[in-house]
């Protein structure tokens, strides 16, 4: 085999076997670079669940190890002590795959604490099972993409880019004299000042931009970076559409939400990053009117009569609870939707209110000129869509 170029894939090999040798190690290496995969890879671990600490496997892992370094490969064993000491960190996996009792076991009672109020696995999937019948019936009545378990490309959906470093006065659409515009850059960050006077973040750091390993292209008077929408959405914890009428933005939305819940889904970074959420929709116009019905009326009871409307009451109890789960991924789509701009004042108020409290994630789109006209208060991180073009 010939010593290829430095990969850039991460390969894992778990073998369940009733004893490990070195002959066994040996064979693992063997068979990985008698593969496809050995001139993608630049890092390879072999799981296992006995203990490589094992002095009688020293030799053979230290053997392994520069063998494959002679690939530009570096070799990570990981074995029972590795793994354990891996999981210590990461109580969620501990929860999902062994129970709430291991984790206070393994983790310790701190962490079993912090995950007192999160839906134990059975229920968390038996919503997203439910969320995800009920998301794709809904979705395809309305008209939208329909969206189905299938990974061939003919059918997959057709994730737009968005334009990560657009200045403020692309975006918004002109709505009369007087209208304060983008801001200059402070402190490495892109803001947007408020009709009602509020200052807000908008953008990601210039510097984190310019760092990147999206695409940039040139433009007069800006640098244009484009990242495929999925990345973006995934890489952080509030998420602001923004496109103009028929752009794609409800369509993106409905599908994150599918995807994050689909058995085979399309996204990487959308699974990397919320692949156990609970993904929670809810119409901006429906909150707005829902609101005004009553004073007493909450975005939590929103939700509830948002399930009611579509005959799936019977998810309420597991949504509920979902509310307050720090895995509850809010989707709001339509920001723009509204006749009133004080009823559209009091649902974002509402809504931002509820995110403070929680630690929950949110995705929301919107069309241009509710960006401007509402007064946004989180540091919502604000994209606008690349339009598709005949390339």
């Amino acid at each position: 085999m010939a010593k290829p170029a430095a990969g850039t894939t991460i390969t894992l090999q778990s073998r369940r076997i009733k004893s490990l040798t070195a002959a066994k190690i040996k064979k693992a290496v063997d068979d990985l670079l008698k593969g496809e995969w050995a001139y993608k890879t630049s890092r390879f671990y072999f799981a296992t669940s006995f203990d490589l600490q094992d002095t009688k496997l020293d030799a053979a892992i230290r053997q392994q190890t520069e063998r494959l370094a002679k690939f530009k490969i570096t070799f990570v064993p990981w074995g029972v002590q590795e793994v354990s000491s891996l999981l210590k960190d990461h109580p969620r996996i501990v929860d999902d795959f062994f129970g709430r009792s291991w984790v206070e076991c393994f983790c310790g009672p701190g962490a079993a604490q912090a995950l007192a109020i999160n839906l134990p696995r059975q229920d968390s999937s038996e919503l997203r099972a439910g969320l995800r019948d009920l998301y794709q019936a809904v979705f395809s009545a309305q008209g939208g993409v329909h969206l189905v378990e299938n990974t061939e490309p003919d059918h997959q959906f057709v994730i737009l880019d968005v334009d990560t470093n657009r200045q403020q006065s692309n975006i918004l659409e002109p709505t009369g004299e007087g209208q304060n515009l983008a801001q200059g850059p402070v402190d490495g960050h892109t803001y947007v000042a408020s009709r009602l006077g509020a200052r807000r973040q908008s953008f990601r750091s210039v510097r984190h931009l310019l760092n990147s390993t999206t695409r940039s292209t040139p433009t007069t008077g800006a640098i244009v970076g484009t990242v495929g929408a999925d990345e973006w959405l995934a890489g952080g914890k509030y998420r602001l559409l923004v496109g103009r009428p028929g752009a794609g933005k409800s369509s993106l939305l409905r599908f994150a939400a599918t995807d994050v819940l689909s058995s085979q889904p399309q996204s990487i970074p959308l699974q990397r990053e919320h692949a156990a959420d609970l993904p929670i929709w809810l119409p901006f116009g429906f909150l707005c009117r829902h609101l005004e019905r009553s004073t007493e009326n909450s975005l939590v009871s929103a939700a509830e009569a948002w399930l009611k409307l579509h005959s799936a009451a019977h998810l309420w109890p597991l949504v509920q609870r979902a509310l307050q789960d720090d895995r509850l991924l809010l989707l709001v789509d339509g920001v723009d939707e509204w006749s009133d701009v004080g009823a559209a004042e009091r649902a974002l108020g509402i809504l931002e209110a509820f995110l403070g409290r929680t630690n929950a994630s949110a995705i929301v789109s919107t069309r241009p000129y509710a960006v401007d006209r509402l007064n946004w208060r989180l540091p919502w991180a604000q994209v606008g869509i690349t339009p598709l073009t005949d390339d």
